[in-house]
């Protein structure tokens, strides 16, 4: 019997610890924005952040809407835990100042879930407008990532 239960411990710990590790949003996000008529393509810009920041482990994926006079396009970045992503918010001071503009004085106090609230945010993803016409439908793209 107690053989039996640290296998079960064990097993436990095993499956909890696979768990955390795969807790990615990036999934969930990107079918929200395809459903929303947005599709995966390469791009630059998303390529050039990826080796930038290569030693932190950033993913990061763009997605584009072609609508009839502009692209919307949008970088989603994907960080293994949420202190990456709040580490990289505050050393990045191009996608700090892009996204304190959208914040509120009364937002930075607890920047994550400012983030968050704002549609920036989503678990361990970073969201942000990377083209004119997304800065200009900004609230199309935050309702995405809220609602995703």
């Amino acid at each position: 019997m107690k053989k039996l239960v640290k296998i079960i411990s064990v097993l436990l710990i095993v499956v909890l610890s696979l768990s955390a590790v795969a807790c990615s949003t990036y999934g969930k996000l990107e079918k929200a924005f395809t459903d929303a008529g947005y599709v995966v393509v390469e791009n630059e810009s998303a390529e050039n952040i990826e080796k930038d920041n290569e030693e932190k482990g950033i993913t990061a994926h763009y997605l584009e809407k072609k609508e009839t006079i502009s692209t919307l396009g949008v970088i989603i970045l994907e960080f293994k835990a949420t202190e990456d992503m709040i580490e990289y918010y505050n050393e990045n001071e191009i996608v700090r100042d892009a996204l304190e503009a959208i914040l509120t004085d009364d937002d930075t106090q607890d920047l994550y879930q400012a983030l968050v609230n704002a549609g920036f945010a989503n678990g361990n993803c970073l969201v942000y407008p990377a083209t004119l016409s997304a800065i200009l439908a900004i609230n199309s793209v935050t309702d995405i990532v809220k609602n995703a």
